[in-house]
């Protein structure tokens, strides 16, 4: 992998993001919970799968995304010890 970080930075100017901007940050909790659901979703206990909506009226709406929030933030409580990330996040600009 640093051989590509290497060739990423000389050949395009590759720039690390940082670990405290909200680029970042997002989009770090979006992979972990995604790879959480597709590789060990019985850490999310009941919450890997949500029920899908049968209509779009605004309870269902509010009903469907408390279900994506409380996966969510149950995603994030999953600890480095029980779900190692080594995530960066680099931004090629022209």
């Amino acid at each position: 992998m640093e051989e590509v970080v290497i060739y990423l930075k000389k050949h395009f100017n590759a720039k690390e993001i940082s670990q405290k901007s909200s680029k970042y940050l997002e989009r770090q909790k979006c992979l972990k919970e995604s790879l959480i659901m597709n590789y060990h979703p019985e850490l999310l206990g009941g919450l890997a799968q949500i029920t899908y909506l049968d209509s779009f009226d605004d309870r269902s709406l509010k009903e469907f995304w408390k279900q994506l929030e409380l996966r969510r933030k149950k995603a994030q409580t999953v600890g480095d010890d029980v779900f190692p990330m080594d995530y960066h996040l680099y931004e090629i600009r022209y």
